[in-house]
């Protein structure tokens, strides 16, 4: 199983990146461990922007990039567009500000509560985690400033949501990744293992959701890990 690896990166984005810590740092907003700002937005719901993650899994309703975002960093806009994605949903800049513990964005333990107030409707759901699941690794995050090596980590660290009180099974491990040099771009397993991040630098990512092209993104994986297998984690 592959847990994490670097993605080929097929646009630069240089010219973008001087001024995306000032961007982030005016607009986001504070949650538990995190700092985000939506930057691809759903314009078909009434829900607060900073509440939209919980349409995450919704590619069947209407997702836009904020104009200010594809004014300031058309580059950076232009890379996701790149990817494999048939559909784009909700993508947001997130820099944490405490360390993050092993958690598990999409676990499919029988325990797992994919309630209404999570993530909306159920049958959407079940073709989006199906398709993750089939294509991992599949959580695609891009670097934007500072470096996620040795703070952003992997673990075969099992967690699960009993009556929402989370156990963990399994020794407290992690493997940190290695993003080289060549890519802004990686992927890691988030159905069967856990992640998180440790403070040690200040970094900010750029977080995709939607539905993948099958075809196209195992393509581009099979591409990747041959290119990067000095820097995959595999268990």
């Amino acid at each position: 199983m592959i847990a994490y690896t670097p993605i080929i990166q097929e646009v630069g984005i240089e010219p973008d990146l001087a001024n995306i810590k000032n961007y982030f740092q005016e607009n986001c907003f504070t949650s538990q461990r995190w700092n985000q700002f939506g930057v691809r937005q759903c314009t078909s719901s009434n829900i607060h922007p900073r509440d939209q993650y919980r349409l995450k899994s919704r590619f069947d309703l209407t997702w836009e990039w904020l104009p200010s975002f594809v004014e300031g960093f058309p580059k950076i806009t232009e890379l996701v567009e790149s990817l494999p994605f048939e559909k784009l949903t909700w993508c947001a800049l997130m820099s944490n500000h405490e360390d993050v513990p092993h958690h598990c964005d999409y676990n499919f333990t029988p325990n797992q509560n994919f309630s209404e107030d999570r993530f909306i409707h159920d049958d959407k759901i079940t073709t989006w985690l199906s398709n993750l699941e089939s294509l991992e690794p599949s959580s695609l995050r891009i670097s934007l400033y500072g470096d996620p090596s040795g703070s952003f980590f992997v673990s075969k660290v099992k967690v699960e949501d009993i009556g929402g009180r989370f156990q963990y099974f399994g020794e407290s491990f992690k493997d940190f990744i290695n993003l080289p040099a060549s890519t802004r771009v990686f992927a890691f397993n988030s159905t069967e293992i856990t992640h998180g991040a440790d403070l040690r630098s200040e970094k900010i990512l750029l977080l995709l959701n939607g539905l993948l092209n099958i075809d196209r993104y195992r393509i581009l994986l099979e591409k990747s890990v041959q290119k990067y297998q000095e820097f995959l984690v595999e268990y």
